[in-house]
């Protein structure tokens, strides 16, 4: 919607006042934006934004250019990094490896030492009822006595 249709939004002439030769109001439409303006304005209006069109596209280019320029040097850089991340991985895959290897031999040790606790279990079994054979001995020996 533009946002005056009374009166040029570049100039403030109304149209009823419009000097003679300045053209038939047009509707000039930026963006999201709408303007109406005299033929005159609208002529001179074009024109800058014809400017600002080439200049803007010129410098969105240069800044294309620029930025190819800046990737074309980082290329080197993400070769780099790329064989870095490699190794990187390997030896990642070593500390891997390892640590497989490690959890293998405690979960080894974890059954021997699981071994010699039922190992020692049974021994103070076999103690306690030695004891109690012992104590039985020695009351007996002390009825005798």
């Amino acid at each position: 919607m533009p946002h005056d249709s009374q009166q040029c939004f570049s100039c403030g002439w109304t149209f009823d006042e419009v000097p003679a030769g300045a053209g038939e109001s047009e509707t000039i439409e930026i963006g999201h934006e709408a303007w109406v303006v005299c033929g005159k304005c609208a002529a001179f209006t074009r024109g800058v934004l014809r400017k600002a069109r080439a200049s803007i596209t010129s410098d969105l280019l240069a800044e294309v250019a620029d930025a190819i320029g800046e990737d074309a040097q980082d290329i080197g850089s993400v070769a780099d990094i790329a064989r870095s991340w490699q190794k990187l991985e390997g030896t990642l895959e070593q500390i891997r490896k390892i640590g497989r290897e490690d959890a293998s031999d405690l979960a080894e040790a974890r059954r021997e030492l699981q071994v010699l606790r039922n190992d020692l279990f049974a021994a103070r079994q076999r103690l306690a009822s030695a004891e109690s054979r012992v104590a039985r001995l020695e009351q007996m020996v002390r009825d005798d006595s």
